[in-house]
């Protein structure tokens, strides 16, 4: 059955790149880039092995040398662009059946090592994966048994988001105060346990001397070696405030909601916090998600500023490092460009 696409670009998977944001749309099987100097979008292609109309496909996009690497959000394909102009695909096997009983598969963290992918799932029972870019292919399954008996009996989620130190992948076992620990020298997992929290309620992430993770109530900070608890920021109360990301500059994390509510900004340094509404007036957003509970790949660092794509409106919001304003900005597809088959119509966004 046809159906109307939105003009404007939506994403999940996105990195900056030879001064270009490199995205799959999530509305469309479509790979785009956007200029970061002239706010030009440019449609460059489709990925192989989906269909024209397929949404949400990718969830996380890293670069490997000369390639960019997406992973699966409602696919079960690792897709690969070389800069020479050339798209492959291949399938996940295992996930392709689990896709059979779940909605979607979704990557939950996906980290180069070495010469290989290691692609952590967000869902129970699914695998991990080694994918080996050079040679498009799967090199190995790996089942994380101890993480999988962390899980809340009955949850849906394994983890929201995973975070790296090191050679080490840190799972947060959602809902639960665990952590697995997963070395990625000699594959093997370990169970950490956060005697000071009750449950992990949303994303984490790793500042290069400091975990922060989204616990019951807040916000927690942990040294690498995820000791005593060093810090707790009381400002999460609500559903509507869990936060799935964290953007790091200088001393200041930003740490960004999963639906609408504000940013909270911690200084690092004095340990301070600042609430900054995202639905001010001049925004006028919708009620609906700003950042996914699985984001890692919609909001983008600049030198001045980050830019967070929200699924559920029609523009991105920038926010200034510095002055602490944000602007909405219309990224509005070039569709004159894309031969659109299976497409009833376009809705168009001014």
């Amino acid at each position: 059955m046809n159906r109307k696409v939105p003009n404007t670009l939506s994403y999940f998977a996105a990195i900056e790149y030879l001064n270009k944001v490199w995205c799959s749309n999530l509305n469309f099987n479509g790979l785009f880039t956007l200029d970061i100097a002239t706010g030009k979008i440019d449609y460059i292609g489709r990925f192989a092995g989906h269909k024209d109309n397929s949404i949400g496909l990718h969830s996380i996009v890293k670069l490997y040398e000369d390639k960019l690497i997406f992973f699966p959000h409602y696919s079960y394909s690792i897709d690969t662009y070389d800069f020479a102009g050339n798209f492959c695909s291949c399938e996940i096997n295992s996930w392709k059946m689990a896709k059979k009983v779940s909605t979607f598969t979704c990557s939950a963290g996906a980290y180069i090592w070495g010469d290989l992918c290691y692609i952590f799932p967000r869902f129970p029972g699914m695998n991990m994966i080694k994918f080996s870019p050079e040679k498009n292919e799967i090199c190995e399954e790996v089942e994380l048994k101890i993480a999988n008996k962390s899980i809340v009996v009955n949850d849906t989620n394994l983890t929201l988001r995973t975070a790296q130190a090191g050679n080490n992948i840190y799972i947060p076992i959602f809902g639960t105060n665990t952590i697995i620990k997963y070395d990625l020298e000699n594959d093997q997992e370990e169970q950490i346990v956060l005697k000071e929290i009750n449950k992990i309620t949303g994303g984490m992430d790793f500042d290069g001397i400091s975990f922060w993770l989204n616990t019951d109530g807040g916000i927690s900070r942990y040294n690498s070696s995820f000791g005593e608890r060093i810090y707790f920021y009381p400002c999460v109360s609500k559903c509507e405030e869990l936060i799935t990301s964290f953007v790091f500059r200088d001393s200041k994390v930003f740490a960004l909601p999963a639906w609408l509510g504000a940013v909270k900004i911690i200084d690092a340094k004095t340990n301070s916090i600042l609430e900054y509404p995202l639905d001010i007036q001049e925004i006028k957003l919708q009620k609906g998600p700003v950042s996914r509970w699985r984001n890692t790949g919609n909001c983008i660092s600049f030198k001045e500023s980050f830019m967070i794509n929200p699924v559920s409106i029609n523009s991105v919001l920038i926010m200034d490092y510095h002055t602490l304003k944000i602007k909405k900005s219309l990224l509005k597809v070039p569709y004159d460009s894309i031969p659109f088959k299976k497409f009833d119509s376009v809705t168009n966004y001014e």
